[in-house]
């Protein structure tokens, strides 16, 4: 578990995290949202699996970026900001992450 939740990220590691995310959810939308209508199966299931899907980003991968440049895990929320989302992703894919004894 400690690979798919790690303590710490550097920029490389948070960017191919971040891009599997972006990548993933909309495939995994492609294939399961569709299954609703060829099977009998409501579709709010699906949905909250997709939605699961996403949230697991924060802790796999906002998370440990922030805790590696040295700001608080709780500056997450800033992400339900919409413009301060912007400006803090880009802060998170090329700020430097902190040496380990600071």
């Amino acid at each position: 578990m400690k690979s798919l939740f790690p303590e710490r990220l550097e920029r490389l590691d948070y960017f191919a995290r971040w891009l599997m995310f972006m990548i993933g959810v909309p495939v995994a939308a492609a294939f399961l949202l569709p299954l609703a209508k060829y099977i009998a199966f409501p579709p709010w299931p699906l949905f909250a699996v997709l939605i699961l899907l996403f949230l697991m980003r924060f802790p796999c991968a906002d998370i440990p970026k922030l805790r590696s440049i040295g700001w608080s895990p709780w500056l997450v929320l800033l992400f339900l900001i919409p413009v301060v989302n912007f400006v803090v992703q880009m802060f998170l894919f090329f700020k430097p992450a902190q040496d380990a004894e600071s």
